[in-house]
């Protein structure tokens, strides 16, 4: 989930002396993430005049703002940031004197599947629904003996208890 960002630094200067002016460090990960969801970014350092990647020290990783997201680890050339709470937060890399930060939207999670208002076994209440009035109608127009009726009813309950049954043991596992 998400879309891609890079981060390139600009070469500072302090004091008109250039930091390694030769020197890039790209942060590479989704433009959004959901909130406590897991996502990667990679850092990558490349010689500015060539573009090509260069081997380098451990890069150290930090948000801000600090409670925004947990980082792991908090060094190396990869890093898993998961959200703690929605809203913008920036992610830094820094190597030695050289930072490059990128902005990451923290996202509200996917929305559940069930529908609120009605839960998750409706569609099958319904065709319960349906199947019941369908036997009824054909016992009552004669066309049913009353021993069909009865297999017929005692299979939909079956059906149904079953369900609730196995339903409710799966969801008693859910951490």
């Amino acid at each position: 989930m998400g879309v891609g960002v890079k981060a390139t630094l600009v070469p500072s200067t302090v004091q008109g002396t250039q930091l390694l002016p030769d020197v890039t460090l790209i942060i590479d990960g989704p433009g959004f993430v959901a909130v406590g969801a897991q996502a990667d970014f990679t850092a990558t350092v490349k010689k500015a005049s060539e573009g090509t990647p260069i081997p380098s020290g451990d890069v150290t990783w930090s948000t801000y703002p600090l409670d925004a997201a947990s980082v792991n680890p908090k060094t190396g050339l990869k890093v898993s940031v998961v959200p703690l709470k929605k809203g913008p937060f920036v992610l830094t890399a820094t190597l030695d004197t050289i930072n490059s930060s990128v902005a990451v939207a923290a996202v509200d999670p996917p929305a559940s599947e069930d529908l609120p208002f009605i839960g998750q076994g409706f569609g099958s209440l319904v065709i319960a629904v349906l199947v019941v009035v369908a036997i009824i109608l054909l016992a009552l127009t004669g066309i049913l003996t009353g021993e069909a009726v009865a297999i017929l009813f005692g299979g939909l309950l079956g059906y149904i208890f079953g369900v609730a049954t196995s339903t409710a043991a799966t969801s008693s596992k859910k951490p």
